[in-house]
């Protein structure tokens, strides 16, 4: 996918800005926005995650195979000592949804609609107050709508 991932975190909240309700995710984003612009920056490397990604749920084949279900690439893990070590070969996998599959995530996020817009004002009041902070990321040349 050609991202430098920096750091891998897993928040959990289906909308726009409900993950900021809790103040331990609030934390979580502000040290995720300090380490993004730090070049000096390295995640510490832990042997039982995708070294690409930085996710901790691989999915188990036979003859200790395995595949990342976020980026999606595929490798070995061993055992030794009861220690695992992850083997994960960067560029091995792609993404590609069958059909059905993206007709079944598209009525997954319709679904999703309603409850948003139940709750926009409030998730609103919630992410203004970050709109000033920090410098906001542009795309050059991005048509406006």
């Amino acid at each position: 996918m050609g991202l430098d991932v920096k750091e891998n975190a897993v928040f959990f909240g289906a909308l726009p800005g409900e993950v900021l309700l809790e103040n331990k995710n609030k934390e979580r984003a502000a040290y995720l926005g300090r380490i993004l612009f730090d070049r000096g920056y390295e995640r510490e490397q832990k042997d039982h995650v995708c070294p690409v990604c930085f996710d901790d749920t691989l999915q188990l084949f036979s003859d200790n195979r395995i595949k990342c279900p976020v980026c999606n690439n595929e490798g070995t893990i061993s055992s030794n000592g009861g220690t695992s070590k992850v083997y994960i070969k960067p560029g091995s996998g792609n993404w590609f949804m069958s059909y059905d599959e993206a007709i079944h995530h598209k009525e997954l996020l319709k679904g999703l609609k309603d409850e948003f817009l139940q709750k926009k004002e409030m998730l609103k009041q919630i992410t203004s107050s970050y709109k000033e902070d920090g410098e906001w990321i542009k795309e050059k040349n991005k048509k406006q709508i």
